[in-house]
């Protein structure tokens, strides 16, 4: 049987070891083993909550291809390239278009189309574990409050950190600063703040466990 799960799943054994964190993954169930496997930091995921959609206006389309350009590979590709693009559609090998924020726009041209969106992939530290450790060594990037339409959800924030080449570490507000984001460089950074979950971008790691 094959499942795929996306979001904060059940904990897996990393290299051997428990990870102490929830991993967004895929899962597979074949017969007896279970293989867990975390997703690269960014990659492209089907959006069929956005099926039959295209961008708004030409302002925030980041690419359109044509003809046999645009190719599902090609398409998805041509978005994970582009820094500003946060989701495609297209009718594969005849358009596609690669937009900077949320599609609403319906109308003949669109009716068929399949939506993909970048997803990262990203773990949460458990504060008062091992792994959650205030460390001078992280600075913050930048800062979006509650208002930045790309970043008030943590799959936003995230993958807007999965976007950042510097960023290593995202900070998701609770509380009083609930929906803000802060990105973070350099070494692991969390702390016991109730105002704040910390989580890091992860890697494609793999461990297959036979019971």
């Amino acid at each position: 049987m094959f499942r795929t799960s996306l979001g904060a799943g059940p904990r897996c054994s990393m290299f051997g070891s428990s990870a102490g964190c929830r991993i967004l993954q895929i899962v597979l169930f074949w017969s007896n083993a279970i293989l867990c496997v975390s997703q690269a930091s960014l990659t492209m995921v089907a959006a069929p909550q956005y099926n039959g959609k295209a961008c708004e206006d030409s302002s925030a389309r980041v690419f359109d291809l044509r003809g046999t350009e645009a190719s599902v590979d090609a398409c998805k590709s041509a978005c994970m390239v582009a820094p500003s693009c946060i989701m495609l559609s297209g009718v594969w090998d005849a358009w596609c278009i690669g937009c900077n924020k949320p599609m609403d726009l319906v109308n003949i041209h669109s009716s068929s189309a399949v939506a993909f969106a970048k997803q990262a992939s990203y773990t949460v530290y458990i504060q008062g574990s091992s792994s959650c450790i205030k460390s001078t060594g992280a600075m913050s990037i930048v800062e979006y409050d509650e208002l930045n339409v790309n970043t008030n959800t943590l799959d936003g924030c995230a993958n807007t950190c999965a976007a950042n080449s510097q960023c290593t570490v995202f900070g998701w507000g609770m509380a009083e600063r609930a929906n803000d984001c802060v990105l973070f460089s350099g070494a692991d950074y969390c702390d016991t703040s109730s105002s704040w979950e910390y989580y890091k971008l992860t890697q494609a790691t793999t461990t297959t466990t036979t019971t």
